[in-house]
C-alpha cells in the first residue's frame, strides 16, 4: 500500500487530469449547447451568443486548469522518486566511504564513534543520565 508511492501518485495525477478535461469539455458542451437552444427560444432575457461563448471557456479553460493540477501533483511525485534515489545513492557512497576508511570494522568504529559522541554529550549536560544510557543501550544492539 504504501511502496512506490512516487508512482502511485504519477498515476494519480494523470487520472485526475483526464477526468478534469473529460469533465470540464462535456459542462461546456452542455453550457454551449444551452446557449444555442437559448438563442432559437423566445427569452429576450439572456444572450445565447454570450453563454455559448461561456460554455467554449468553460471548456477551455476548465481543461487547462485541470492540466496544470495535474502537473502540480506529478511534479511532487517526481520529486519524491528523484529523493528516494538521491537518498539511496548517499547511503551506499556513504557505506563505501565507511568501509575504505575502516575497512570491515565500519559499523563497530561508527558505533565506537557514537559512544564517543554521547560521552561528550552528557559530560555537557546536553542530554540526561537516562537518554545517555537509552542511546548507550540501542548502540550496544
Amino acid at each position: 500500500m504504501y511502496k512506490n508511492v512516487s508512482g502511485k501518485i504519477k498515476v494519480v495525477a494523470k487520472v485526475f487530469a483526464v477526468i478534469g478535461i473529460i469533465i470540464s469539455i462535456i459542462w461546456g458542451l452542455i453550457i454551449f449547447k444551452s446557449g444555442l437552444s437559448t438563442n432559437s427560444s423566445y427569452s429576450s432575457e439572456f444572450d445565447g451568443t454570450k453563454i455559448a461563448i461561456h460554455g467554449l471557456l468553460v471548456g477551455a479553460v476548465g481543461s487547462l486548469l485541470s492540466w496544470l493540477a495535474s502537473l502540480t501533483l506529478y511534479g511532487f511525485g517526481e520529486l519524491i522518486e528523484q529523493t528516494c534515489k538521491i537518498s539511496a545513492n548517499l547511503s551506499d557512497a556513504q557505506n563505501q566511504r565507511l568501509d575504505q576508511i575502516y575497512g570491515k570494522n565500519a559499523a563497530k568504529k561508527t558505533a565506537e564513534i557514537g559512544k564517543e559522541l554521547l560521552n561528550q554529550l552528557y559530560d555537557d549536560g546536553m542530554i540526561t543520565e537516562n537518554e545517555y544510557k537509552q542511546k548507550i543501550e540501542e548502540i550496544a544492539k
